[in-house]
């Protein structure tokens, strides 16, 4: 008589994070000896509950995209761009230079925003040595527990009964902080959009 099958875990195949410490997935995470299943990730923020980041910093990190051609305003640097090209080809300048620097303007107007945004972001991180992971089964802002994770914690098993739970983790190198903050961040920006578009 063979033995039963292990039982599958609850976790799935692909996680959002790897590095060091552990694991995240977007429904649990396994970092340092910390096990959490069944429970989503809603939100990652830098800092721990005594260093968290100001209204300030936070403001300028919104602010970023909308500030990133100065005094321009994005309008203003579209117009300023179509000039340009416009100019080009009244001077006889060939087409195809002419679409090679409309397409340059165009990825540069796109990218500057959002690496100034990303710039902001990151900064959050690497000033702060924690990262508070939010798990809940619905979206909160409150918390029921708290759990200080480092490499130097005993193992413990969280389970669905002790959400919302803040999860901060302590230990991380910078780029790693960094590489969680975003792939959880990029996984909640991609799940809202298509929420949005289900709709």
């Amino acid at each position: 008589m063979s033995a039963p099958a292990p039982a599958p875990s609850a976790l799935p195949a692909k996680p959002l994070y790897s590095g060091p410490a552990g694991m995240v997935w977007s429904d649990g995470l396994k970092l340092y000896n910390l096990t959490a299943e069944g429970v989503r990730v809603q939100a990652v923020m830098p800092g721990g509950p005594h260093n968290q980041p100001s209204p300030v910093e936070m403001e300028a990190v919104q602010n970023a995209a909308q500030n990133a051609y100065g005094p321009l305003k994005p309008w203003m640097a579209s117009v300023l761009a179509a000039l340009v090209l416009l100019g080009l080809s009244l001077l006889n300048v060939p087409l195809w230079l002419t679409l090679l620097l409309g397409l340059a303007f165009t990825a540069g107007l796109i990218a500057l925003p959002v690496s100034r945004q990303y710039a902001a972001f990151k900064s959050l991180f690497e000033k702060r040595e924690e990262v508070t992971i939010l798990l809940s089964d619905t979206p909160t802002n409150a918390v029921s527990n708290l759990v200080d994770i480092g490499p130097d914690t005993p193992a413990q098993k969280l389970d669905a009964s002790r959400q919302p739970v803040a999860v901060v983790v302590r230990g991380l190198p910078v780029a790693e902080r960094v590489k969680l903050a975003g792939a959880v961040t990029r996984q909640l920006a991609m799940g809202a959009l298509a929420a949005r578009r289900g709709k």
